[in-house]
């Protein structure tokens, strides 16, 4: 893994300091700043398209990691021995969400909302942000939405969220096969 790990580092334009392992990922600190190697699953032109949302994001006033590109000028760095795809970002500092907190969620669901508005107001050269398949996706997100239901459902203490979640599944359920609707009539 180490050599694997400098040959990927090594195609970057950075000076690599010490490194440390992470959750799934390796903690790279350089002379820019905390970096984080993360493994990248999808491809080159995926990465590419996330990388041109999370710039215009941070244009936008957003705080958002970072992808770097390699001395290529690639966001996806690919390992040529085992043709793994890997990429650089920012170190964001945080917490994770605390669902026991309620004041955290009320901000996270206005996060959120803010942050689905505004990829309506994202266009990255004609590209739809959502990627190529929308339909697949939403297809997708609204099975969740019944599997999260399901999982709730079997939970013999439910968290206030888990309740309020309950309480509007329906709802939420119809917006959702609705949009999967349109979707297909508009393809």
């Amino acid at each position: 893994m180490y050599n694997q790990t400098e040959k990927i580092l090594s195609q970057y334009e950075l000076e690599i300091g010490q490194m440390t392992k992470g959750r799934g990922f390796l903690v790279c600190e350089t002379d820019k700043g905390t970096k984080l190697l993360c493994p990248f699953k999808g491809s080159g032109e995926k990465g590419e398209r996330l990388k041109k949302y999370l710039d215009a994001l941070k244009e936008l006033g957003y705080q958002t990691e970072t992808i770097f590109v390699n001395k290529n000028g690639d966001a996806v760095t690919v390992d040529e021995m085992t043709g793994e795809r890997f990429w650089v970002k920012d170190a964001v500092k945080g917490t994770e969400l605390s669902t026991s907190r309620f004041g955290e969620m009320i901000e996270a669901a206005g996060m959120l909302a803010e942050y689905h508005n505004l990829s309506v107001r994202i266009k990255l050269e004609q590209e739809r942000i959502a990627g190529p398949n929308i339909i697949d996706a939403s297809v997708r997100h609204a099975r969740e939405l019944v599997k999260v239901k399901n999982y709730i459902r079997t939970k013999k203490k439910k968290q206030e969220f888990e309740q309020i979640y309950m309480n509007c599944f329906q709802e939420m359920h119809q917006i959702a096969e609705k949009s999967c609707e349109i979707l297909y009539r508009e393809e």
